[in-house]
């Protein structure tokens, strides 16, 4: 056999195996948004299904159902909706909802406005199956974790900003210019400094006189 047909043999044979070892089993693990926790997403997607199946449970045979489940989506990530009901923080839910909108907003407001899964299955249909933001997590067993929070500034001032963490708005105004500055002495107040100050009105009164023969 000539060389070239045992060079493209082999290169054939290469090609092969290396396609073989990167070929990967399907993945069975929750898909998550980069930056954030698999357990953050998962309770989350749980929030919302809870919170959007009870707005919205009252419209479901009406024909309002579309218009109603597109008000509720306007309030769904915020704090008064998702707050102090969940394992996590309500800025962390609220990072983690806005997420799940960015990408999938038509389709969440789609499976409630056409009604078709029943309430008790929309977790398992949405969660686990539709986005998998829940798939092979129990979620019974999600435990909270004060790490995985979003860290607030507690004293509200600029604590995204680098070198102004924890500066209120007044000193930030006052180093921007923004501050009460002193005006500088107008005319009237140098001639009212003159007239209380003996050697400057003597002066002044010099300057004049020479003025004069002049």
């Amino acid at each position: 056999m000539a060389w070239p047909h045992l060079v493209l043999l082999l290169l054939l044979v290469l090609s092969c195996d290396a396609k073989k070892k990167s070929k990967k089993p399907p993945a069975d693990g929750p898909i998550t948004p980069e930056g954030l926790h698999p357990d953050v997403y998962c309770e989350t997607c749980k929030a919302v299904i809870e919170q959007l199946t009870a707005k919205t449970r009252k419209w479901r045979k009406s024909p309002r159902l579309e218009s109603e489940v597109m008000n509720a989506m306007d309030t769904l990530c915020t704090k008064d909706t998702l707050g102090d009901k969940y394992k996590f923080s309500a800025p962390t839910l609220v990072k983690a909802c806005e997420a799940m909108l960015a990408e999938h907003e038509e389709d969440l407001e789609e499976l409630y406005s056409r009604n078709k899964v029943k309430g008790k299955d929309k977790f398992n249909h949405w969660c686990n199956g539709q986005i998998k933001a829940c798939r092979g997590i129990d979620v019974a067993k999600i435990e909270a974790n004060p790490d995985l929070n979003v860290q607030e500034d507690p004293t509200g001032g600029m604590g995204g900003m680098p070198g102004m963490e924890g500066m209120d708005m007044d000193a930030m105004a006052n180093m921007m210019g923004g501050g009460d500055d002193e005006a500088p002495p107008s005319e009237d107040d140098a001639e009212g400094d003159a007239e209380g100050d003996p050697a400057a009105a003597e002066a002044e009164d010099a300057s004049d006189a020479k003025a004069g023969d002049l």
